[in-house]
């Protein structure tokens, strides 16, 4: 959990520092949302939950987002729904898992 910890910190960081230079026409990436979903997709939802609401945690301490608590929240929420397909690429369909995740990352940036 340590090593996944620090290449968490190394993404915020980097989305900290380097999303002003990689945005266009104002549309940022969000280095966070793809570094959780990837993670949970291959680990448990315990540790994919705990660390999104970590990075979430450190978004919102930073002065990033403007509600405090809401990085925090939706970060955890991706996590524990992309936890449900870890595993089942295989048994899915393809495009039902494609339209699973694509739900689960536009559910993230409606909220």
């Amino acid at each position: 959990m340590v090593k996944q910890g620090v290449i968490g910190f190394s993404v915020f960081i980097i989305q900290f520092l380097l999303v002003d230079f990689l945005s266009i026409n104002m549309i940022r990436p969000d280095f966070m949302v793809i570094f959780i979903f990837y993670f949970s997709l291959n680990n448990d939802g315990y540790k994919s939950i705990l660390l999104g609401f970590i990075l979430g945690l450190l978004c919102d301490l930073s002065g990033v987002g403007s509600n405090f608590g809401l990085n925090s929240l939706t970060l955890s929420i991706t996590a524990y729904l992309t936890g449900f397909l870890n595993g089942k690429y295989e048994r899915l369909l393809p495009y039902v898992f494609h339209l699973l995740w694509i739900f689960i990352l536009a559910l993230h940036f409606f909220i």
